[in-house]
């Protein structure tokens, strides 16, 4: 009897097993001794492609992928015209478009879309010739002509020890050489990049390290790397942003104040800028607002703007370019008539001068043709020029200056002797002076010390107890505090007139390391006494000047951790310090 009873509980178990099956879901059946669960998979189909582009003539295979106990039976082309299609292969016959179908035995379906255009008869790379860096990543595109298309492009380096490819256009900058990468389309259509590789760099420079603009300006930094190396990938960044807006290179200041602009290269090395916006100025003027000048005679303009703001951009004008030629801010008289000069600043505000031109002068005459002087004595030359000639740019020499000394168009006479003087008029050596500025440009022989008398509005000319400055080798600051003096008198140079301590703070590293360059004695160099610019400007003073004899003053409290650290500890500078004491 329990025989029987196993044999029909084994019979009641496969039979409930089969009903499983068929009808697609599983039973589970449980005794005291066992479980059985019966399951079935879910059959589905998958191409490796929904859409595909081709050219006239290209093959692609696709496949299809099938779950579960189904398999793929039938491919077919709904336009056997633009598309055919066997085992799985489709060649593009003709521009048009066609879905590709592929079936299974349980009648499971798949489409891809394809679209032919024609075959392309030329190809460009998305670079011509490319410069990396070793070790530097570029990923390459393939452009058509409109109206065509091509799925199969196949890249190659021609010299894979210098650069290596994938055969996607991935490439990377192996070692220093050339290389050229070639892709191929699949009817034979080829371009070329020619991809020089050099040395990974190990500095950076960004075309300024500091700099100042108008609230609304902007600025285009350039990435420069030393000679030999390469570096495509060049990232920027800013400090503030909303100080300064970023675009790739170029920023734009929104509000005053400072932030740094960092360049990083794919390498990890960087180069800063420290940019300054100031308030947009409202106003400008030029160095002269009328100018007369002689056919080829050159004038270059200066344009201020008021303290406390800041404009970059200086774009030069002339109404008339057959009168005048321009080249930046610089003028040259081209023939005579009357022309408008303008300069516009970033912001649309603009200042002008009226240039007349006259004729060269053929010839100059002087107040007198023959001088008697003793020594210490002086005398004030005149000239004048032919009617309807002009020149602004004069000056006076003299061929034997041991003789007499000449100051603006004061001629003084220093020793016994005779000398022969002129008067010239706007030649070369007036505009390539060394002086650096332009317009009026004066050569001074610095033996007097000009004084200005406001009755006579004439320059009276002081004889000092010493030698003229040319035939010194060595000088003293008395001799620089009568350089300064002509500089900055009412006809000197109009940039040294309007200079203040403000102004001539960006030019002090500079200018430190020059003078350093030029004496051998100890140098003190002392600061502005504003503690946080100080605290910025003298540790790169003394790193500038590491390894010279100099004394850096002062650190106080507030930035004696900042100055002493760099100028003391870090460059070997002496730095004295400063403190409030209490004498009761």
């Amino acid at each position: 009897m329990r025989k029987n009873k196993r044999k029909w509980l084994v019979v009641l178990i496969v039979l409930t097993a089969l009903a499983g099956l068929l009808i697609g879901s599983y039973v589970v059946v449980q005794t005291a001794s066992a479980a059985v669960q019966v399951t079935q998979t879910e059959a589905k189909i998958q191409l490796n492609r929904t859409t595909l582009l081709l050219g006239v003539g290209e093959s692609y295979q696709l496949s299809a992928s099938v779950t579960g106990d189904d398999s793929v039976t039938q491919w077919s082309s709904m336009d056997k015209a633009v598309v055919s299609v066997k085992d799985g292969k489709v060649t593009a016959l003709s521009e048009g478009q066609a879905a590709v179908k592929v079936r299974t035995a349980g009648g499971l379906l798949a489409i891809c879309r394809i679209t032919v255009k024609k075959a392309p008869d030329c190809a460009t790379l998305s670079a011509n010739e490319l410069l990396l860096g070793v070790g530097e990543p570029y990923q390459f595109f393939c452009n058509l002509p409109a109206g065509t298309a091509a799925w199969v492009r196949s890249y190659a380096s021609s010299n894979s020890r210098v650069v290596t490819c994938t055969p996607t256009g991935a490439i990377a900058g192996r070692k220093p050489g050339k290389a050229t990468v070639t892709v191929t389309l699949y009817n034979g259509v080829t371009a070329q990049c020619q991809v020089t590789v050099g040395k990974a760099p190990d500095t950076a420079a960004l075309s300024a390290d500091t700099l100042e603009l108008g609230v609304g300006e902007k600025y285009r930094f350039s990435c420069t790397v030393p000679k030999g190396t390469a570096a495509r990938v060049r990232e920027y960044s800013v400090s503030d942003k909303t100080v300064l807006d970023l675009n790739g290179g170029t920023i734009k200041a929104k509000k005053a104040g400072t932030a740094a602009v960092t360049v990083k290269l794919y390498n990890g090395v960087t180069a800063q800028c420290r940019v300054t916006v100031k308030k947009a100025p409202d106003t400008a003027t030029l160095s002269v607002s009328r100018l007369t000048l002689g056919v080829g005679e050159s004038y270059t303009f200066y344009c201020r703007i008021p303290d406390g703001t800041a404009a970059r951009v200086r774009t030069y004008t002339v109404s008339d370019k057959t009168i005048l030629d321009i080249n930046g801010g610089t003028i040259k008289a081209k023939k005579t008539g009357t022309a408008t000069v303008t300069v516009k600043l970033y912001n649309g505000v603009t200042a002008q001068c009226q240039v007349t031109v006259r004729k060269a002068p053929a010839s100059v005459t002087l107040s007198t043709r023959e001088l008697t002087l003793g020594v210490g004595e002086s005398y004030r030359m005149s000239y004048s020029l032919p009617a309807d000639s002009a020149s602004y740019a004069v000056r006076y020499v003299a061929d034997t200056p041991s003789v007499v000394a000449i100051h603006g168009n004061i001629i003084c006479g220093r020793t016994v002797g005779t000398t022969t003087g002129e008067h010239r008029v706007f030649d070369a050596q007036v505009e390539n002076n060394n002086l650096g500025y332009g317009g009026t440009v004066y050569h001074y022989w610095y033996g007097m010390k000009p004084e200005y008398n406001y009755r006579s509005y004439e320059y009276q000319a002081l004889i000092p107890a010493v030698n003229a400055l040319t035939d010194r080798e060595r000088f003293s600051f008395d001799d620089l505090r009568r350089v300064m003096e002509r500089l900055r008198a009412f006809d000197g140079c109009p940039w040294d007139r309007e200079q203040t301590h403000e102004s001539l703070r960006r030019y002090l590293i500079e200018e430190a390391y020059e003078v350093a360059d030029a004496v051998d004695f100890p140098l003190v160099i002392e600061g502005c006494r504003n503690v946080e610019k100080d605290a910025v400007l003298l540790p790169k003073v003394a790193e500038v000047l590491e390894g010279r004899n100099i004394c850096v003053l002062s650190e106080k409290e507030e930035n004696y951790k900042t100055i002493g650290a760099a100028a003391g500890l870090a460059y070997g500078q002496i730095v004295g310090a400063e403190s409030a004491v209490d004498i009761n």
